[in-house]
């Protein structure tokens, strides 16, 4: 039991160093650990094997004695001794590597704290960053030591067995379990579990209410079931399913903007609509086909992420959002800044990840808007330039969510802006890996929207994991309040027969709005919760990212330079 206790706190160590190598994308040791704990627990079966068949007196602590005085009679007892000899070798070559990539990430993380003045935001986080790696190198600096410590005194019981030498070498095992078990401590993060009084003040104000979930709320009715929905509504939900664009083509498109494409785009003023209305319409006209056609060269593909947004975000903020997400960064403040000034830094950094071909799911994009919205441009005019938005005269039909052909239930089957909910359904069935990026403008009016809180509320229904990008913290506690007052009753669409379909399919709103607060506040599943607290494993990701960040530039001291705004 204690050699499982130690592969097991091994095994929680290597996975602290996989989280550092996974977010830093720096070769920290994780595979070459991997590989001797292998050999250390190939090492400990054969010894397993070979220990029935240690004479008896040999295993009361008499092994080199008997393994020297009857070689032949003792081979068992010394191919068990080889092999703990070996597993002890591949035991010390796993702490050493752990040592030696902490020690690196804790040099690397001295360097910017002592380079960084001490008022600055870099310098706050990188102490946070430096003290969770130093609570890591702490635990496995306590598990190597009595680790060490243990074989010294079970090597001096075997050689010289006695009262004294036994007492020493169970005293150490004792000793060792201690210390395993507040290396565990330090490594897991309890030591400073704690909740946070914002977040107590938060949950306070949800009432925790459990009685009735939101899928309980949102679809009282029984499921439309196959036949009713029919092989046409079927067809169209696997079309609209195939229509994700790459992180690639996505960045594409954004440095064609202000150039190529709408020339007088400016990233301050002009929203996600005025890119559709200006951009996107006018790309796809001339083929008629949704601007994911397009932007992949006629290829399609299933999604990695489903985008949820609203349009009256800036663009700019939606495309930050998406690339903030797939870096696994909480917020887009730094994202956005970049996506400003140098959007060569962040392409380096998620072709160097692999990142590019991540593949989303954009209404904007994978929406043909010719067979929706092209004709009816709203009365807003431009930001920039204050004309108003020209009406597409592209000629095809366009389908609302009463037109054309109709299902059971009077939806039309043509329309491509009433099957969201179906579209994340059918995705997760083919990937079981999708996840739902809700995109947070700087209002957060993304939570004001019908739509956007029913594929919030699917996503959740159905177990799509959920991760929300805010544009800072800052922002987040300041909009708390209006978080806390979200009902159902007020929330907006564009058309307001949307609204009235949603509404439609909750039966007890007062329920509905209690569990909505719960999705976003509960402290330990909520959407907020990343930002509640972390667990060991997540501190090791946030400081990789900090070190990814550290050497994103090139030394420039760009990076830095806009953290610290």
């Amino acid at each position: 039991f204690w050699l499982l206790g130690q592969l097991w706190m091994q095994q929680l160590v290597l996975s602290r160093i996989s989280a550092l190598e996974a977010a830093s994308l720096r070769d920290l040791g994780a595979s070459l650990m991997r590989k001797c704990m292998r050999c250390q627990l190939g090492s400990m079966a054969l010894m397993c094997c070979f220990m029935p068949y240690v004479p008896k007196d040999s295993m009361e602590g008499r092994w080199f004695a008997q393994i020297y005085n009857d070689p032949l009679r003792s081979f068992p007892s010394l191919l068990a001794a080889g092999f703990i000899v070996s597993s002890t070798a591949f035991s010390f070559m796993v702490s050493y590597l752990a040592v030696k990539s902490l020690l690196t990430v804790v040099a690397s993380l001295r360097e910017a704290h002592n380079t960084s003045s001490e008022s600055s935001k870099v310098h706050m986080d990188v102490s946070q960053a430096l003290a969770a790696a130093n609570r890591q190198l702490g635990g496995v600096l306590a598990c190597f030591i009595m680790s060490a410590f243990v074989w010294t005194a079970f090597g001096i019981w075997s050689a010289s067995p006695s009262k004294g030498t036994e007492a020493l070498n169970t005293a150490s095992q004792s000793l060792d379990t201690i210390a395993h078990a507040l290396a565990a401590v330090f490594l897991s993060g309890g030591h400073i579990a704690k909740t946070p009084s914002l977040v107590r003040k938060l949950n306070e104000g949800t009432g925790h209410c459990r009685q009735k979930t939101l899928a309980d709320c949102l679809y009282p009715l029984e499921p439309h079931s196959k036949t009713e929905m029919g092989e046409l509504w079927e067809a169209k939900v696997e079309d609209l399913a195939h229509r994700a664009i790459t992180l690639e083509a996505l960045l594409k498109f954004y440095r064609s903007l202000g150039k190529d494409t709408m020339p007088h785009f400016n990233p301050d003023l002009h929203s996600t609509h005025d890119v559709v209305r200006q951009a996107i319409i006018p790309l796809s006209k001339a083929a008629r086909s949704d601007a994911a056609w397009i932007l992949m060269q006629e290829k399609r593909q299933l999604s990695d992420c489903m985008v949820t947004h609203a349009w009256s975000n800036l663009f700019r903020d939606l495309v930050a959002c998406v690339v903030a997400h797939v870096l696994q960064e909480s917020s887009y403040e730094l994202v956005l800044k970049l996506l400003d000034e140098d959007l060569s830094i962040l392409e380096g950094i998620l072709e160097q990840a692999g990142h590019l071909q991540y593949s989303c799911w954009i209404c904007a994009f994978a929406v043909n808007q010719h067979t929706g919205v092209c004709a009816s441009p709203p009365l807003i005019p431009d930001p920039v330039s204050g004309m108003r938005h020209e009406a597409c005269d592209c000629g095809l039909p366009k389908f609302l969510n009463h037109d054309g052909t109709l299902a059971a239930d009077g939806r039309s089957i043509e329309c491509e802006m009433n099957k969201f909910d179906d579209v994340m359904m059918f995705t997760f069935s083919r990937n079981k890996q999708l996840v739902q990026c809700i995109a947070v403008d700087v209002d957060f009016e993304v939570f004001s929207r019908a739509w956007c809180i029913a594929e919030v509320v699917e996503s959740s229904r159905i177990g799509i994991k959920a991760v929300l990008v805010v544009p800072s913290r800052q922002q987040l506690v300041a909009h708390t309040p209006k978080l806390l007052r979200l009902k159902v009753e007020e929330m907006q669409a564009s058309f307001p027969e949307d609204k009235e379909l949603i509404l439609a399919r909750i039966d007890d709103k007062p329920s509905f709005n209690r569990q909505l607060s719960n999705l976003i506040f509960d402290r330990q599943s909520g959407l907020l919760a990343v930002w509640h607290h972390l667990d060991a494993e997540q501190q090791m990701g946030m400081v990789g990212r900090l070190l990814l960040w550290q050497g994103a530039d090139q030394g420039t001291g760009l990076v830095w330079r806009h953290w610290e705004e």
